[in-house]
């Protein structure tokens, strides 16, 4: 498997207080939750079988979305980008 994109670094703070450090392409907000995601290319078969794949091009495609980080929206304060100044505590 290949990522052909590099990832952007994502915080996000929990209403617990925590902050969490995400690695993914892009977000979004689906049934509840936050998905952050990134672009695979040549995911095997077996890969694709660990994997939560979306955005397939085709169905036999090896090419498309995997799902890097799955939070409940309920549990997240915010989200924002990493930036050098902001990027570790």
């Amino acid at each position: 498997m290949r990522i052909p994109i590099a990832p952007s670094h994502w915080h996000v703070r929990l209403n617990s207080g925590a902050l969490a450090h995400i690695w993914a392409l892009v977000y979004s907000e689906e049934g509840g939750d936050y998905l952050f995601e990134s672009l695979a290319e040549d995911v095997s078969p077996e890969e694709q079988a660990d994997l939560q794949m979306t955005g397939k091009v085709s169905p036999d495609s090896t090419t498309g979305m995997i799902t890097v980080a799955r939070l409940p929206t309920p549990t997240v304060h915010d989200i924002h980008t990493a930036t050098a100044a902001n990027c570790c505590p």
